[in-house]
């Protein structure tokens, strides 16, 4: 992994996509900061941080939906939260499992089903 300013022109140089698999690079200011780049040119950025001597990884977006700035604010972010004993992807992984499957369906049901199905009443009335 070679380590590199990230700058929205260099981000956008096309030289930078591999033929094959994908390519890492690390931002030179800030180092937790990591740029993945595939060999159809998709940019995703990720921070690597230590959670409790554990090494981990969490995507932060793609480019240029993200930009550097924010990527760097973000990772840098994940960073101090890491440090001070947080894991920044279990409030991910508790936010995506809220819903229980019963109230899943009964969302699903309300949101779907109801508005566009006739009932017997408006069919024969």
């Amino acid at each position: 992994m070679a380590t590199v300013r990230f700058t929205d022109v260099w981000l956008r140089s096309a030289s930078l996509v591999p033929k094959e698999g994908r390519v890492e690079y690390i931002d030179g200011l800030c180092p937790g900061l990591h740029l993945r780049i595939t060999y159809r040119g998709v940019r995703t950025f990720s921070a690597m941080f230590r959670i409790n001597g554990k090494l981990a990884r969490q995507t932060i977006g793609r480019y240029p939906v993200v930009t550097v700035a924010n990527a760097r604010a973000a990772a840098l972010e994940m960073m101090r939260k890491a440090q001070a004993g947080v894991d920044s992807r279990e409030h991910r992984s508790r936010a995506h499992s809220t819903l229980t499957y019963g109230e899943l369906v009964e969302a699903y049901y309300e949101k779907h089903l109801t508005p566009n199905v006739r009932s017997g009443e408006a069919v024969y009335t």
